[in-house]
């Protein structure tokens, strides 16, 4: 039997083998594209306009964007008003100002670039603001299935909001979250050990929005925000700054689309996703496609900070002042944490 089954496989590995046939996908890669992103909001703070290109598929690091230097952007009112934004020397392609729009009147952004190419965006109207209520957390215990098989129990912390809406009014949603935790260094006989302060990118990739005309009640509750392992981050103290923007529903259906499309769960047959349009048009020249969105908003925002032994939790550190275990190089200089600083935030609890 044993001896008719070889023969056999090797059979239908060749049949199999011969049936494969090189697919053209026909897709362009040869294209970068402008990359713009920015928004503007009805309170006074630092808004940012970042201007890039893409870079060509297959060339180098896909994900990668190439700021370009040099342009003029400016924000243009309904009234006339004009507000330049200035590049950051120290961050290429970020063009920053200090400003704020007003509600009831439409904003776009003009960007004029090195190449003479003209790029706006469609005028969007300041919708009024929709309060953000409540910002919570909870910490979860979850089975999961590892990377090697083995059945482990992780721990997340969630973050959630409830928020209320006008009975009249049913708003579309966006949230955002940053996060920055505190660091303190462990080491064998430390000697004056120091504090740092890390910025963490929470919510990269994750599009959370909410379409309020789905909405039975008024209240919404035990929104989720994000969730995240609970580690390191979370051994003394972790802030988390969560923003409500209230967005336009043009603006919803771009998120919503990007959103469908990162969690394609597709198969090598399937078309190739298109292209998703923001509302940036090239006036220079329309066939050119330009990439990103810039958003007018209304936001409202609020902090909390997270100790997980509030749920009876303890995050690890990989930190130890025994002699007779290595530590990592953060241990005893915690600068070297990507995003650290030695500065603690005014608004920190002690």
């Amino acid at each position: 039997m044993k001896n008719i089954f070889i023969p056999a496989l090797f059979f239908l590995l060749m049949m199999c083998s011969s049936c494969i046939e090189e697919i053209d996908l026909n897709i362009d890669t040869d294209q970068s594209f402008v990359v713009i992103d920015g928004l503007i909001g009805d309170e006074l703070q630092e808004y940012v306009v970042r201007v890039n290109t893409s870079a060509i598929i297959g060339v180098g690091n896909d994900n990668i964007l190439n700021p370009i230097s040099g342009a003029n952007v400016y924000v243009v009112s309904d009234s006339g008003e004009k507000m330049e934004f200035i590049e950051d020397p120290e961050e290429l392609g970020a063009y920053k100002a200090v400003t704020q729009a007003k509600v009831g009147s439409s904003y776009s952004v003009e960007v004029n670039l090195p190449d003479g190419s003209k790029i706006i965006s469609t005028p969007t109207e300041v919708l009024q603001k929709v309060p953000l209520q409540e910002v919570d957390f909870f910490v979860t215990a979850d089975g999961e299935i590892n990377s090697s098989g083995n059945f482990v129990t992780l721990e997340y912390v969630n973050v959630f909001l409830n928020t209320t809406f006008d009975d009249n009014d049913r708003p579309f949603l966006r949230w955002r979250a940053e996060g920055i935790y505190e660091f303190q260094e462990v080491y064998p006989m430390a000697f004056n050990p120091r504090k740092c302060y890390i910025n963490d990118n929470i919510d990269i990739n994750n599009i959370q929005i909410f379409d309020g005309t789905l909405l039975n009640g008024v209240e919404l509750f035990d929104q989720p925000v994000f969730r995240t392992r609970m580690n390191r981050r979370f051994n003394v103290i972790y802030c988390a700054h969560v923003t409500q923007y209230r967005i336009s529903e043009q603006e919803f259906d771009y998120w919503a689309n990007v959103d469908q499309l990162t969690n394609i769960d597709g198969t090598l047959f399937d078309p190739p996703p298109a292209t998703i349009r923001g509302n940036l048009t090239n006036t220079t020249d329309p066939s050119v496609n330009v990439q990103g969105y810039f958003s007018v908003v209304s936001l409202s925002s609020k902090r909390i900070f997270i100790d997980v032994q509030r749920e009876g939790f303890f995050a690890e550190t990989d930190c130890t002042s025994f002699t007779f275990r290595p530590n990592p190089p953060e241990c005893a200089d915690c600068t070297t944490i990507q995003r650290s600083t030695l500065e603690k935030p005014d608004y920190w609890p002690f």
